[in-house]
């Protein structure tokens, strides 16, 4: 696969034509399109794939069924490699169902309750899409051609069912059932990308159902956003992390910006892999609780150092892979004749992927307590590298070669706003942790993910905590304050529809 990833790279930045590739199954024609976006696209998703599996023999070492698992991954992979270079509706449709049957059998995997249910919301979401786009072939004249259609309309909400934006964001956290391996590939260059790529595709639809899509796809960015605040399970953060920005490259697609999405989308695709990869050797001990991962930097300072890089990209730091495309999405975004509203709420959701992203480096970084012992694995030592090399060229790389200088817009003063983002957020996090010191507690709840519905923090009356020497007691008064500040995320997302509605009526 890395051979491929190699060829194919090689081959789409020397590529100048289309090349069109047909046959015949029974009456259905196999019509596979080979140009620029297939060929970059394809090529990473090979390369993400071929070290996940050189990944999947440390994290799956000893399991039962791993033979069984290595052949699923690799009809998961093959779906995703059929949908890419797709050129007419039967091909895609034949690797989009793969991808739905194949990762229910994935989700699934562990075999017990939990996943079971987890891989039915998974795969009932996705056929909601599914059927809709069957009905929109059926509304097809004369032609399986991407370029005839008329059912455009059910086509743009298969494609938000497979990225789960709202309303149809339940299936992604659930499919976190899934090994960790799995989730790797699922969250940063298969499944959920799969909707974002058929509208890169369809993109003359994005003129007509652009309006509708950005709200829903602001919304999502903001929901996702906020439940990333309020997780404490470790692969559940980075779950809301992905459907924050799926939401943020919809909404490039509402705006036209197709070239920009497809190009956040691939830096994307690095920096989620290796923070997947990265966190999945946090939780090998069977425990995903952030409040019990701390001085990971000292127990695995590779894995901690990967995870905080690509933290670091996901926030769009300068000069990293994230930087170049959340840069010049903003670009484009603030040149654009939105209402005041609509910046905010953008603002809004920005800021908040700066704090989730610095609660996901707060374990590796923290002097907490962890359950974790020192772990060191060659094969990490061949996935993570390579993909750490990526994270810091591809989006220089990249920007070059896909021409986006072309898309500077903006004045100077305005091209701050992302550092001024990242700024704000690095702020509001250290302003909480300084003044959270005082009580260790509160702060080892509020960036540990205590503001949960399934977190309680376990403390007598009469316990005590100790730090730097000092002995702090808890009564009855205390424990009641921690009690009160339990907040259920579905009672806190209640003011996330007011204020959902507000923004729509804002746009409209």
């Amino acid at each position: 696969m890395f051979s491929l990833h190699l060829l194919f790279f090689l081959s789409g930045t020397m590529l100048k034509y289309n090349i069109f590739f047909e046959f015949k199954i029974g009456p259905f024609p196999m019509t596979f399109c080979f140009d620029w976006i297939s060929w970059y696209f394809g090529s990473f998703v090979l390369l993400i794939s071929c070290l996940v599996l050189v990944y999947s023999n440390y994290y799956m070492m000893g399991d039962q069924y791993y033979k069984r698992f290595i052949l699923m991954l690799l009809l998961f992979v093959l779906s995703m490699v059929v949908l890419i270079f797709s050129g007419s509706v039967f091909t895609m449709m034949v690797g989009w169902d793969g991808l739905g049957i194949v990762s229910f059998s994935l989700v699934i995997y562990y075999s017990d309750k939990d996943a079971l249910v987890s891989g039915l919301v998974t795969i009932f979401t996705n056929r909601i899409g599914d059927a809709l786009m069957l009905i929109s072939i059926f509304a097809m004249v004369g032609s399986w051609n991407f370029m005839s259609f008329k059912g455009g309309l059910f086509f743009t909400i298969g494609a938000m069912t497979k990225s789960a934006q709202l309303p149809f964001s339940a299936w992604l956290p659930a499919a976190m059932s899934a090994p960790t391996p799995i989730s790797a590939l699922v969250h940063s260059s298969t499944l959920v990308t799969a909707g974002v790529y058929m509208m890169i595709r369809l993109e003359q639809f994005l003129s007509i159902f652009g309006k509708p899509l950005g709200i829903f796809s602001l919304g999502t960015m903001l929901g996702a956003g906020i439940v990333a605040l309020l997780e404490k399970d470790f692969k559940k953060i980075i779950a809301m992390s992905t459907l924050s920005q799926l939401g943020l490259m919809f909404f490039l697609l509402a705006i036209g910006a197709w070239k920009v999405c497809f190009f956040h989308m691939v830096c994307h695709a690095i920096f989620k892999s290796m923070m997947f990869l990265s966190a999945g050797t946090f939780i090998m001990d069977g425990d995903q609780d952030t409040r019990k991962k701390g001085s990971m930097m000292k127990l695995q300072p590779f894995s901690s150092t990967v995870l905080v890089f690509a933290s670091l990209s996901l926030m769009g730091t300068p000069f990293f892979s994230g930087f170049f495309s959340k840069d010049l999405a903003l670009d484009l975004i603030f040149s654009e004749s939105f209402n005041i509203i609509s910046y905010f709420l953008f603002f809004l959701g920005c800021i908040f992927t700066v704090l989730y992203s610095m609660r996901l480096m707060f374990p590796s970084i923290s002097k907490m307590f962890s359950q974790n012992e020192s772990m060191f694995n060659s094969h990490l030592m061949t996935s993570l590298p390579m993909l750490l090399i990526w994270a810091a060229v591809a989006g220089k790389f990249l920007s070059k070669s896909l021409f986006m200088e072309e898309f500077n817009l903006i004045s100077f003063p305005m091209k701050m706003v992302g550092l001024i983002i990242i700024f704000s957020g690095t702020v509001f996090f250290s302003s909480q942790l300084v003044s959270f010191k005082k009580i260790p507690v509160i702060s080892l709840a509020f960036l540990s993910g205590h503001f949960s519905s399934q977190t309680t923090l376990m403390l007598d009356a009469d316990s005590t905590y100790t730090e730097k020497g000092s002995k702090i007691s808890f009564s009855n008064t205390s424990n009641f304050l921690l009690e009160s500040m339990k907040m259920e995320k579905e009672t806190f997302l209640i003011w996330l529809f007011p204020l959902f509605l507000w923004g729509l009526t804002c746009m409209l």
